[in-house]
Parts: C-alpha cells; sequence; structure tokens
C-alpha cells in the first residue's frame, strides 16, 4: 500500500474509532436488544446514520471550489482531504456494523466522485490563472486519473480471470492483452495511481500552480 493510502486510512481508523468509543458504543447500551445495524437503519436523526458522512461530501465540494475560488490554500486543501475521508468514514462505519442503506446511498457515493472530477476540470479552464498552467494542470490530472482508470480496468480483467468469469466492464475494450503475466505487470507499474495518491497529486499541484 502507498504511503498517501496509509495516511488516510490511519485518519479513517481515528475517526471511527472515536465514533464507536463514545458514541456507537453508548448507543448500543441504549437499545440492548436491538442489533447497531438495525438502530441505523429504522431510527431516524439524532442517530448518526453513515448515509450522512455521504451527504456531507457534497457540502465539502461545494466549499473546496468556492475556497479554491479565491485561493484560499489551507481551507481548499481541508475541505478537499475531508471530502475523501468522509467516503473512507462511511465505507469503514458501514462493513464495521453491517450497514445497508435502505437508500440508494452507493449511487451518490459513486457520483460525488464523478461530479467532483466534472466539476474541477472546469473550475481549472476558468480559474484566474495564467493560459500555460490550466493546460499543464489539465494534462497531469487527465493523465494520473486515466491511469487510476487504467489500474482499476487490469485489476477487475484479472480478477475475471482468476474467478473463470466473463469479463463485463465499460472499458473492456481498452485491455490490450489476454496474457496474465502482461496483466499483472501492468497492474503493478500502476499499482500507485489511485484516490488516496490523486487527492495528495491535486492538493500539491494546486499549491505549486495556484
Amino acid at each position: 500500500m502507498s504511503f498517501f493510502h496509509n495516511f488516510y486510512t490511519k485518519i479513517t481508523d481515528k475517526i471511527c474509532s472515536y465514533l464507536d468509543t463514545f458514541y456507537y458504543s453508548n448507543l448500543k447500551k441504549l437499545h440492548p436488544n436491538t442489533q447497531l445495524n438495525e438502530l441505523l437503519v429504522t431510527k431516524n436523526f439524532p442517530i448518526i446514520k453513515p448515509d450522512y458522512f455521504i451527504f456531507l461530501q457534497y457540502y465539502l465540494i461545494y466549499q473546496f471550489f468556492h475556497n479554491l475560488t479565491y485561493h484560499n490554500m489551507i481551507f481548499y486543501t481541508f475541505f478537499l482531504q475531508s471530502f475523501y475521508i468522509c467516503n473512507l468514514v462511511f465505507d469503514k462505519i458501514s462493513l464495521n456494523y453491517n450497514y445497508i442503506s435502505k437508500y440508494n446511498i452507493n449511487f451518490l457515493k459513486d457520483n460525488s466522485f464523478m461530479l467532483f472530477i466534472f466539476l474541477f476540470f472546469f473550475k481549472i479552464i476558468f480559474l484566474d490563472i495564467y493560459f500555460y498552467k490550466k493546460v499543464l494542470l489539465l494534462l497531469l490530472f487527465s493523465k494520473f486519473y486515466i491511469t487510476i482508470c487504467i489500474n482499476d480496468l487490469y485489476k477487475a480483467r484479472l480478477k475475471s480471470i482468476e474467478l473463470k468469469k466473463e469479463f463485463h466492464h465499460p472499458l473492456k475494450i481498452l485491455v490490450i492483452t489476454p496474457n496474465i503475466n502482461t496483466i499483472k505487470n501492468i497492474i503493478n507499474k500502476t499499482q500507485y495511481f489511485n484516490l488516496s495518491s490523486y487527492m495528495f497529486f491535486i492538493n500539491v499541484c494546486l499549491i505549486l500552480f495556484v
């Protein structure tokens, strides 16, 4: 795992540990006859549901772009990192408590990143910086994100081979070889291109060029 992944994992673990110690464990005591995952689904406010971390992501996206507009480095850094951490906290709480939302929360979760990427590229175009910086940033961010997609694609292809299942993927035409060793080599060469490192990469580039 990369340093960036470990960094985010430690922060996520701390937040989830805090929530478990000071909130969810006490919630269990208040409702001893009900499983926590049932409480999270059936009870409403003031229960802190994992869903709320996904809802919070959309607010953090707004705050990130707002502060980026005014070049508030500390604030846009905070909101960018918080945006990603909220996603990880949702995943960990859901896993820890076997939580399945009664809403289609995974749709919002997945599309929060797509929305962020879409708006981010437009934001770069209209940022008040020199044109050559815009071009450079767009090239850097595009290349990095495409490499993430390639890594995910080849991981999915490898998994389908190992499970001996038919490969279904909207980008499967980009898999240039069926050779398992070549696929593993591509995955290995692109292993550090993931969303964790992408968040850091975005942050560093914005600090340097904006």
